[in-house]
């Protein structure tokens, strides 16, 4: 067949010189579409359209193995229908390796066996049947395939299709190979391309990607500067990964969470001791870097746990839960991040909770060891420096223990860690106890009863006793840390624990501050005693009576009404009273010494109620421990 263009019969040789210009406008066109990046398809179709403007084809067509390699689909053609090609490629017909004859093609056979091969009439030749029965409807009788070179094995097959049956010149033939050579360059060169600009678009990606964590990283780093604090990060990292968030320290203490509604809690404690959580926390202890915890049951979401660590030491977690996939590299590289943004946080924390605890043992010691009176100027700002009003009136406890407390510094400052009020109270340590200061309202007992709580749990140390004194008020914190001491020891004496109430004492406080221990004992066993063992032989009530009686103004009507008794009967027991103690009852100072040596047996003895002078027949309110 002729070329296109030469002006010569078939079966001639072209002149060489319009031969080469044809030739070279031809591999002109395709290497400009090379250039130009045109779609894969695009291309093979302008080879296809060049074999049939060169050679003299009817039509042309490029066809490449699909991705499993087991059959030919046509990507490129000129001359052939589109319903067609479409139906050659959606029926698989060229299969590379059929099962005999009557399935085989001259496509897929040059295609297997890697050489040129023809057929000049398609109806009287009997090694592809398949080939037979398209030869019809696509209306050709002659065809030429010639596969394209590429080592180990070709890379496709170029088909050149002829409506009559011909033979085909060995120039054609030599033609067609040669372009197959160029399709084979051209559709290298066009693949290199495409895997170039799709590594170009990944790095683009990445690029983007990193360029995004670049910024969750700046935008955290600025709200630890603006003191957003854990709640503010949560809640920023939370919108930046569309993620539910949750920091916690080392004792699984929730820290911050976000969102503030709808959030994915972080997993339970019974979920933590069982797989998958549970391998992904020991993960986390071995390796300190962010693990992926696969749904625990189908259908469930995705979580991934990070550590943060300060100084090499393991401090707390960060979850993320909710998530639809296990974390990219990119997401784990802003959830890195973001762990020590986090330990930058905790540790500016930890640096504030210290100086703050400093400070508030040195200011406790302070009140403790100026005028009893009056409180300094300068203790009264750095006070308030903490946040602490020292103008409102304060009430003052210490918690002490059987065998002292240990390193109540240390302890001083765990203890006020856990406290939640705002502010937390002033707590130190003095003269081996812990003192609390507090304002008088709403309600320093509760504050106390949670102190006691914690060194309970924190210290490990048996018969810890909580005292609260009288009010500070112009007395002094000096006066209410001798009243609480004295009723700590006096408890701590007849073995019992736990919270004792003296804001009530009265007078007695004052006696209390400034009797020692060894004479108070002294004093109440030589005066109580006599009635206590009487009341234990006999089932009296002498001691009741005779506390009832200075309660209500040393009144035996008003005593005998609130006994329930006839006034005879209270007149009986006080002169039975007068008898045991050897002591006139109508003496001013009789009255003082019995109602003050009943106040520290109630001390000693304290169930519940107040302890106070001028309630009748009540004994002191206590929380916890043993009477």
């Amino acid at each position: 067949m002729e070329p296109v263009g030469t002006g010569v019969g078939p079966g001639e040789h072209a002149p060489s010189t319009r031969l080469l210009q044809t030739w070279m406008v031809a591999v002109g066109d395709v290497v400009r579409a090379v250039n130009a990046a045109e779609p894969l398809d695009v291309l093979l179709s302008r080879i296809a359209e060049q074999a049939c403007r060169l050679i003299g084809f009817d039509f042309c067509a490029v066809m490449l193995p699909d991705p499993s390699g087991e059959w030919l689909v046509t990507r490129g053609w000129h001359g052939l229908t589109a319903h067609y090609v479409q139906e050659l490629n959606s029926d698989r017909t060229l299969l590379v390796h059929p099962n005999g004859i009557d399935a085989d093609t001259l496509v897929a056979r040059s295609f297997r066996e890697a050489r040129t091969l023809m057929v000049s009439d398609v109806n009287r030749d009997e090694r592809y049947g398949m080939t037979r029965q398209r030869a019809a409807a696509a209306g050709f009788g002659a065809l030429l395939a010639a596969p394209l070179p590429s080592p180990p094995a070709p890379v496709g097959v170029i088909v050149a299709y002829s409506r009559a049956s011909r033979e085909f010149a060995p120039s054609e033939v030599e033609l067609i190979e040669l372009l197959a050579q160029h399709s084979t360059l051209a559709l290298e060169t066009a693949q290199l391309r495409s895997a170039q600009q799709r590594t170009i678009a990944e790095l683009e990606s990445k690029r983007t990607v990193l360029e995004w964590a670049e910024t969750q990283h700046r935008r955290l780093m600025q709200l630890v500067l603006d003191d957003a604090g854990l709640q503010g990060l949560a809640e920023s990292l939370a919108e930046a990964l569309q993620a539910s968030i949750t920091i916690e320290d080392a004792e699984d203490t929730v820290l911050a969470a976000a969102p503030v509604s709808g959030a994915v809690p972080a997993p339970s404690a019974a979920a933590r001791r069982r797989r998958p959580v549970r391998a992904a926390l020991e993960a986390l202890r071995e390796r300190y870097e962010v693990v992926s915890v696969p749904p625990m049951t189908t259908g469930a979401t995705h979580a991934w746990v990070a550590p943060v660590v300060i100084g090499g030491q393991f401090v707390g977690r960060l979850w993320g839960t909710g998530l639809p996939a296990a974390p990219g590299p990119a997401t784990r590289r802003v959830i890195e991040r973001f762990a020590l943004v986090v330990a930058v946080e905790l540790l500016k924390r930890r640096s504030l909770l210290d100086t703050e605890n400093r400070l508030s043992g040195d200011l406790v010691s302070a009140l403790l060891r100026t005028d009893p009176t009056r409180v300094a100027q300068g203790t009264t700002e750095r006070a308030k420096a903490l946040g602490y009003d020292l103008t409102q009136e304060q009430a003052l406890g210490i918690v002490t223990a059987v065998g002292g407390l240990g390193d109540t510094t240390r302890l001083a400052d765990a203890v006020r860690a856990g406290l939640g009020s705002a502010p937390r109270p002033l707590v130190g340590s003095y003269e081996g106890a812990l003192v609390v200061v507090t304002p008088a309202e709403p309600d320093p007992l509760a504050v106390l009863t949670q102190v006691h709580d914690r060194v309970v749990a924190l210290s490990g140390a048996s018969g810890v006793t909580a005292v609260l004194g009288p009010p500070v008020g112009t007395r002094g914190f000096g006066i209410a840390f001798s009243v609480a001491s004295a009723g700590a020891a006096l408890r701590r004496d007849a073995g019992g624990h736990g919270v004792l109430d003296l804001r009530d004492l009265g007078l007695a406080a004052y006696l209390l501050s400034t009797g020692t221990l060894t004479e108070l004992r002294s004093f109440v066993e030589t005066l109580l005693r006599p009635l206590e063992e009487h009341d234990e032989r006999r089932g009296s009530e002498l001691c009741h009576t005779v506390r009832t009686w200075l309660a209500l103004g040393c009144s035996v009507p008003a005593a005998a009404k609130a006994l329930t008794v006839h006034p005879n009967t209270v007149a009986y027991r006080m002169g039975r009273i007068e008898h045991l103690l050897r002591r006139d009852l109508r003496a001013t100072g009789t009255r003082m010494e019995l109602q003050l040596a009943l106040t520290v047996r109630d001390v000693q003895r304290a169930t519940h109620g107040p302890i106070a002078m001028d309630q009748p027949g009540k004994s002191p309110r206590t929380t916890g421990g043993s009477t």
